[in-house]
């Protein structure tokens, strides 16, 4: 097979794998004017599989939003269970997003028998983001005292910054994700920065177990117990690979989901085969940001309505299946004056939530919904995500990609090129 590599891409041709696979791609949009982009590393979400990462932390001399001198580093980190995200205090898109979801997280975690667990923001622009600067920032979400905000001198903050692939050489390129571990519980998980606070809460909770139980047993201080083996094991394994004869199904569901005019689709044989197709999440009651994606993703469509509805398709799907019937759905797609070819899906909870699970997209409560875009090439098999708060142009820029995939006579990558080995 011959090879083609796609930069900052995680092409997936097999679309038999496993959810720990599909979405464990590489591609996280990067967004100008502030752009929020993933580097090459795994970008799923709390509720699903991530990918335990080694990373070499720096030692460095960084400060707190009240002036305080921290000593960052692996002898502070030792011991604790940490979860670090990266922010700045004059970025107008996400990172509210983060800090309303940090100050939730603090909640969570602010009783004394939790001093092992550690919130960090890290800002991307040391050189504006002061320590009262940070402080007033946090404030707004209302703060209370375990959520640390660190800047510092940018050489020192640049240290810990490339340690997790970020860099503030260029802030609006700093990602949506935290970094949830530490080397202790078998290295650092990146999750979706922006997904459910009681999924991510979690995750560290299950990781904080992973600690107490290591610090309760003889010899921990030096290799990590076989509970926290087991989980970091199961958490990176792949299954076989799967041929490519067998395109997107079986691994995608062929139930019945309806349409906002009532009519009835098979989610594979109806909506994705030999499609191109940009799938996300909503619900019809969203105040927040399904409104703003909604409207970004209509300027998309206009960009390509000569695809449209023949061989592209856009599919938005209910997280709220037991309220958003079809008739609220049509009234949905009246108000926003959406275009023929568009389809709003809702269905049994059963099937709704199936296909959600599949996608990655399936979360507790309708509020905690991802922003997460995902375009899919389904006769080539590529897939990539993409930020749903991004510019229309930037949007509709990777939808290109994904449109234009296999009309290149650019070499194909083998397998082993694009699945990553078992550790």
């Amino acid at each position: 097979m011959k090879r083609r590599f796609l930069p900052f891409t995680f092409p997936v041709r097999y679309l038999g794998l496993a959810t720990a696979l599909i979405f464990r791609m590489a591609s996280i949009l990067a967004v100008p004017p502030e752009r929020h982009a993933a580097s090459d590393s795994a970008v799923p979400s709390a509720n699903t599989p991530a990918t335990a990462r080694k990373l070499k932390i720096p030692q460095a001399e960084l400060i707190d939003q009240d002036g305080r001198r921290l000593d960052f580093g692996p002898e502070f980190l030792r011991g604790k269970v940490a979860a670090i995200n990266f922010i700045f205090t004059t970025c107008p898109t996400v990172c509210p997003l983060l800090g309303a979801h940090y100050a939730r997280l603090e909640e969570s975690f602010a009783t004394p028998d939790n001093k092992d667990v550690e919130l960090i923001s890290i800002t991307v622009d040391p050189s504006t983001d002061t320590p009262e600067r940070l402080r007033t920032w946090a404030q707004r979400f209302g703060r209370k005292g375990k959520w640390r905000l660190l800047t510092g001198s940018p050489d020192e903050v640049e240290k810990v910054l490339r340690a997790f692939t970020e860099s503030a050489a260029g802030r609006e390129n700093h990602s949506p994700m935290v970094w949830i571990g530490g080397e202790h519980v078998g290295g650092w998980r990146r999750v979706d920065g922006v997904t459910a606070t009681t999924n991510v809460a979690s995750m560290i909770r299950q990781l904080t177990t992973l600690v107490r139980e290591n610090q309760s047993r003889p010899n921990t201080s030096t290799s990590p117990s076989r509970a926290a083996k087991e989980e970091t094991s199961d958490m990176e394994s792949h299954p076989p690979v799967a041929s490519r004869k067998t395109g997107g199904h079986p691994y995608f569901p062929d139930v019945e989901l309806i349409d906002q005019d009532g009519h009835p689709h098979r989610f594979y044989s109806d909506i994705l085969q030999g499609r191109v197709v940009l799938i996300h999440s909503f619900f019809t009651e969203c105040q927040s940001v399904c409104p703003t994606i909604m409207n970004r993703l209509g300027e998309v469509r206009l960009r390509y309505q000569g695809e449209f509805d023949q061989q592209l398709r856009f599919v938005s799907i209910s997280v709220d299946p037991l309220r958003d019937t079809p008739a609220m759905l049509h009234a949905y797609a009246e108000r926003l004056k959406l275009k023929p070819g568009w389809l709003l899906l809702t269905g049994t909870k059963e099937n709704v939530d199936l296909v959600l699970g599949k996608l990655g997209q399936l979360t507790a409560t309708r509020e905690g919904h991802g922003n997460l875009l995902i375009m899919g090439n389904e006769p080539t098999g590529l897939w990539k995500k993409g930020f749903g708060l991004a510019s229309a142009k930037d949007l509709g820029d990777l939808l290109g990609t994904v449109l234009d995939d296999g009309k290149s006579s650019a070499p194909l990558a083998p397998i082993s090129t694009v699945v990553p080995p078992n550790p």
